[in-house]
C-alpha cells in the first residue's frame, strides 16, 4: 500500500502504531501527501531539504490553514512573518492550492431594461471616447458603500478536487461605516465617511458631498474654461432625488447616463468596491479612524495607470453591452 492509496487517518493510524508519541503529526502528514501528489519524492532526504523548499515554513503555513482555513496569502504572511511572494509561492508550487470564491448572480433584466442597458451604453461609450481627448479630466465617478470593521474571508485555498467551500457571511449586527468616493483617472476627490447616526439622504448628499465637490472643480480639471464635468452616479433615490437633480443643473458638472442594475458598467462596482474590500479581507479594526486610515491607505496605493486601465475596461464593457442586445458583461 503506498501513500498515493492511503487516507490520511490510514497513514495517521499505521504511524501511531509503529512509532506510538513519536508519530508525524497531522500537518506533516497532510504536507507529505501535497508532496507526493506534486510529484516529489518525500523518500529522499535531500528533496526536502533543498535549498529551494523551507519544509519548516510549508509545515507553518499548513498549520496556520489547519487552525484558519479560510486564510488568506496576506493573513497567513503576516502570521509567519514572510513575503506574500514567497507565501504565493509555497501555496501553489508546494501546497498546491488554489483560491476559490462565491460567484455573483446578475439580476434577471426585462427586455425594456436591457434595451435601457445598450442605448446608456452607447452613450457612456461616446462620452468615454470623446473623454480620451481630456486625458480623463472631464468625467468622474463615484458611489457609496458600507465598509466593515471586520471582514471575514470570502474564498479558502484548498484542492482543486474540493468542493467550493461555505463561510461565515458579513451580518448586518456588525459594526460598519458608510463610504461615499468620488473619483476619476486624476485622483480621489471625495472620501467620505457619514457619522454614526446621521442619515444618508438629499441633504446630507448635498452638503457633503456635491458642494464639496463644486469647491474642487478646479481641482477635478484645471482650466477648464467653463466646461462641464461628466458626473457618474447609479440611480439610488439620494442621486435622483429632486433636490439633487435641481443642484447638479446649476452646478459646473452634468450627469452621465446609467441604466438600471447595471454594478457590470459602474466603475465603483465592477473595480474599487471589490479591490477594496479584497485588500480589507482578513482585517480586524478597533475604531472608525483606524478604518478610514486604512481606507485611504489603500486608495492612495492605486497608481494613476491603474485608473486609466479601469476607464478603458468601462469603455469596452459599455461596448460588449451595446453590441450584445444589453446582456450583462461576462
Amino acid at each position: 500500500m503506498t501513500i498515493n492509496h492511503c487516507t490520511k487517518d490510514e497513514i495517521q493510524e499505521t504511524l501511531n502504531r509503529k512509532f506510538g508519541e513519536e508519530a508525524m503529526k497531522s500537518s506533516t502528514i497532510y504536507q507529505k501527501m501535497r508532496l507526493v501528489r506534486c510529484g516529489q519524492d518525500i523518500t529522499s532526504k535531500r528533496e526536502y531539504l533543498s535549498e529551494k523548499v523551507d519544509m519548516q515554513l510549508a509545515i507553518a503555513i499548513q498549520q496556520v490553514l489547519e487552525e484558519f482555513p479560510f486564510s488568506s496569502v496576506r493573513s497567513i504572511a503576516r502570521d509567519v512573518h514572510e513575503p506574500s511572494s514567497t507565501i504565493h509561492r509555497y501555496l501553489v508550487e508546494i501546497l498546491h492550492l488554489k483560491y476559490r470564491v462565491s460567484r455573483w448572480l446578475p439580476h434577471i433584466l426585462s427586455d425594456s431594461q436591457m434595451k435601457q442597458r445598450v442605448e446608456d451604453s452607447n452613450a457612456l461609450f461616446d462620452i468615454l471616447e470623446k473623454s480620451k481627448h481630456t486625458s480623463y479630466r472631464n468625467l468622474i465617478t463615484g458611489d457609496q458603500t458600507w465598509l466593515l470593521y471586520q471582514y471575514h474571508p470570502k474564498g479558502k485555498l484548498c484542492l482543486e478536487s474540493e468542493e467550493r467551500p461555505e463561510f461565515e457571511d458579513d451580518h448586518i449586527s456588525h459594526q460598519k461605516v458608510m463610504i461615499t468616493i468620488i473619483w476619476g483617472v486624476w485622483g480621489f476627490f471625495i472620501i467620505d465617511e457619514l457619522p454614526q447616526g446621521v442619515s444618508y439622504n438629499s441633504s446630507y448628499f448635498k452638503q457633503n458631498i456635491l458642494d464639496v465637490l463644486i469647491s474642487k472643480k478646479c481641482q477635478v480639471w484645471p482650466n477648464s474654461e467653463g466646461k462641464k464635468i461628466w458626473l457618474h452616479l447609479d440611480n439610488c433615490k439620494v442621486h435622483n432625488s429632486q433636490l439633487i437633480t435641481s443642484e447638479i443643473s446649476k452646478s459646473p458638472f452634468k450627469r452621465a447616463p446609467h441604466p438600471p442594475y447595471s454594478p457590470d458598467i459602474a466603475p465603483s462596482d465592477f473595480y474599487l468596491f471589490g479591490y477594496i474590500k479584497r485588500k480589507l479581507e482578513g482585517a480586524i479594526f478597533n475604531s472608525r479612524e483606524e478604518l478610514f486610515e486604512g481606507l485611504v491607505e489603500i486608495l492612495y496605493g492605486i497608481s494613476r495607470d491603474e485608473r486609466i486601465a479601469v476607464f478603458r475596461e468601462w469603455q469596452n464593457r459599455c461596448n460588449f453591452i451595446r453590441n450584445n442586445n444589453g446582456i450583462y458583461f461576462k
